[in-house]
């Protein structure tokens, strides 16, 4: 994510948050999606700012279909910039955040992040994680056709 208030992360996040935005653009093409990404170097280029001046990490599209896709660490998963930012992509398009497997031994990240979208209203975006070390990539169901 790209925005004028972006969270502040540390070196080391934010090299884990483009590895895993690299590993999910990756897993995407591999599923026959057509992207653009953000905060790496995509040849296919940068998803355009969708509000407030926000630029989501990847847009996806298969099938007439447009997803928007936004990679979170450790450090942002439960931020109200996120909360902000999920608010303004889930009315553009499909949405779905990800994030990591694990968080210091904690592996209950996609319950916390299911809990925070309800509080949000956030219900409809979806989530996928990332293990940043390994690469490998679990997305929604309805991505993984």
């Amino acid at each position: 994510m790209t925005s004028q208030t972006q969270t502040t992360r540390s070196p080391k996040g934010q090299e884990k948050h483009n590895r895993m935005v690299e590993a999910v653009a990756k897993e995407l093409v591999r599923k026959g999606f057509l992207i653009k990404a953000d905060s790496i170097e995509w040849s296919d280029g940068v998803p355009p700012v969708l509000g407030e001046n926000f630029k989501p990490d990847i847009i996806a599209f298969k099938d007439s279909i447009f997803h928007i896709i936004e990679v979170e660490t450790c450090s942002t998963f439960q931020s109200a910039e996120t909360a902000h930012q999920l608010q303004i992509f889930s009315g553009k398009g499909k949405t779905t955040v990800i994030v990591p497997t694990v968080c210091r031994s904690r592996t209950d990240l996609v319950l916390k992040m299911r809990e925070s979208l309800r509080e949000w209203g956030l219900q409809s975006v979806k989530i996928g994680t990332c293990d940043p070390a390994t690469g490998k990539v679990e997305l929604p169901r309805e991505m993984d056709a």
